[in-house]
């Protein structure tokens, strides 16, 4: 008997099978899915985080001396793409926490009340920053009225009598500030910005020196990360001197140095950061990930997981078909005497029942990568057409979400590693029991009931 009619004989037969080609499909699918959503959500995190956040920090090891801006650029001069190195800009910043006092207009009925958070404070020279971050898409992104500002941003803004200060919209929300509504550019609500430095008097023991200076706000950005629109706000380095340092001449110029590099370097900035380390030692270089490391590595923990925990599903699909072999081993080892005495070899045996499981395993893996793409491909709209038949609020209309798409992200050569994964164990698995099958006597096969 030929090892093809007997293969094909069970696959007519064994109709329970393509069940467990079907359970191979739907996890291979739903593996692709769930992989390609989280990809999704990583990439727009990512990308919400390189919105506000500059590929390359450099610092001199502290104490910081008072020209640190200056003895960066002196250092990196030879990395600068006019000398044909990685570098296109450099943007000094200053560094510190401060506690913003907001009189609050929205409950003038009550009183004069003040809102108050702590945020981190940073000053920054407003030309060279244009040129690291996208500023005109985070101010231009905000789309309530009574907080947006007209484009461009003017540095009679920012440097204007009263210094300006450019806040998150979590921030500004948080605050009660309200911008006049129908009024020009630069109106707004006024905040006081609270901070101190440590200072050490002659004869006298460390004293902490409060400071604070009015702002007003200028301008509000929306950068899509509510942890980091609650947190920061901007002002002018002169500004930031002004509140932070006073008449200290001893203060440095900048706090970090910050660094855009040219576009094809972005995704292997572990490479650059490598050089330029090597080329100076002394600097200290974080990339953007490096300084968000635990988020990052957050997303990294939570795909991994969520593959792990699909794999299992995976598992028991082979499982399932492993089961079914043996089963059928066992049921037909009467056949296989009689194949055997016809003069089948083991090894036709071994290929006969190999090649059924891997037969299962190649549909129900090809067949699974099929429907997971196309699901992947409209699964905004097959989860709006679910809400809608079924009742289900997938978002709910209480909530203010950032979109109210899923995001997903096809990696085809991930689907393709997950296909073949999925094959890979169907067949390793039916070769086990194939193993088993041909090595059945025919003797003994014969001889049972």
């Amino acid at each position: 008997m030929d090892a093809w009619a007997l293969l094909l004989r069970y696959l007519k037969t064994r109709r329970a099978a393509w069940v467990a080609c079907l359970c191979i499909m739907l996890a291979v699918a739903a593996m692709i899915v769930v992989t390609s959503v989280m990809d999704g959500f990583r990439a727009r995190i990512q990308g919400q985080i390189r919105g506000t956040e500059p590929d390359l920090a450099i610092r001199w090891p502290t104490p910081f001396p008072r020209d640190h801006e200056a003895r960066i650029r002196e250092e990196l001069a030879a990395e600068m793409v006019a000398q044909g190195g990685p570098i296109i800009a450099l943007a000094p910043r200053l560094e510190s926490v401060a506690l913003v006092l907001a009189g609050n207009s929205r409950v003038p009925s009550e009183g004069t009340t003040f809102s108050t958070l702590g945020v981190r404070l940073l000053g920054v020279d407003w030309k060279s920053e244009k040129t690291i971050l996208p500023w005109e898409g985070l101010v231009g992104d905000v789309q309530d009225p009574a907080l947006a500002a007209p484009l461009p941003i003017a540095d009679e803004v920012l440097f204007g009598s009263i210094p300006g200060i450019i806040i998150g919209r979590a921030l500004a929300d948080s605050l009660g500030i309200q911008r006049v509504e129908g009024a020009g550019f630069g109106v707004a609500d006024q905040a006081n910005l609270l901070t101190g430095r440590v200072v050490q008097n002659a004869g006298r023991d460390r004293e902490f020196e409060p400071s604070n200076l009015l702002f007003r706000v200028v301008a509000v950005f929306d950068s899509g990360r509510d942890d980091f629109d609650l947190s920061h706000a901007f002002v002018s380095r002169e500004a930031f001197r002004r509140l932070r340092y006073g008449e200290d001449r001893s203060r440095p110029d900048a706090s970090v140095v910050h660094a855009r590099v040219r576009e094809e370097l972005t995704h292997s900035l572990d490479e650059v950061v490598a050089g330029l380390k090597q080329r100076h030692p002394e600097l200290l270089i974080e990339t953007w990930a490096e300084r968000n490391r635990g988020l990052v590595d957050a997303l990294r923990i939570e795909k991994t997981t969520m593959t792990v925990i699909l794999g299992f599903i995976v598992f028991l699909s082979v499982a399932l078909v492993l089961g079914l072999l043996v089963m059928m081993v066992l049921e037909k080892t009467r056949d296989i005497g009689i194949a055997r005495s016809l003069g089948m070899s083991r090894t036709r045996v071994l290929w006969a029942f190999a090649g059924y499981g891997a037969i299962l395993g190649f549909v129900g893996a090809v067949l699974g990568a099929i429907l997971g793409v196309a699901l992947v491909g409209d699964l905004n709209s097959i989860v709006r057409f679910i809400g809608d038949h079924l009742g289900i609020e997938i978002f709910s209309r209480d909530v203010a979400y950032k979109s109210r798409e899923i995001p997903a992200v096809l990696d085809y050569q991930q689907v393709g590693f997950i296909a073949a994964f999925s094959f890979f164990l169907a067949a390793s698995a039916s070769a086990l029991v194939a193993i088993r099958a041909a090595c059945v006597d025919p003797v003994f096969a014969l001889q049972k009931d």
